[in-house]
């Protein structure tokens, strides 16, 4: 690369760093280089790592909330089951109050004295 598409930056690093770069056969530029797209082609990989276990998570989460689902589902239809049965029977009570109610009673005996 020429001078005009490089930045010149200044950086602090650990003396520990610094040794281990004098006593490679690379120079600080190339060592730097190197290391900064190493870092950039892993943070990639490690972007991608996390997305891929997010995934993951979000497909747990949709199955647990499918059960629930079902479990609701399944609780639904047995409500709904018992407010039929309870509607039928209510039906038939009100069938017999009004059967009971409406019910011609017998007409009164005559009364034999009152037969002149």
């Amino acid at each position: 690369m020429t001078q005009e598409n490089k930045k010149r930056i200044n950086i602090y690093i650990p003396n520990e760093l610094y040794i281990k770069v004098t006593q490679s056969n690379e120079s600080i530029t190339d060592a730097i280089t190197h290391s900064l797209e190493l870092y950039f082609s892993n943070n990639q990989d490690f972007k991608l790592l996390n997305q891929l276990e997010r995934i993951s998570d979000l497909k747990e989460q949709i199955n647990s909330l499918q059960n629930q689902i079902e479990v609701k589902d399944k609780q639904l239809m047995t409500r709904d089951i018992e407010v039929r049965d309870l509607t039928e029977n209510l039906k038939g009570q009100i069938l017999t109050i009004h059967n009971l109610t409406t019910k011609q009673l017998p007409e009164p005996k005559k009364r034999w004295w009152r037969i002149w």
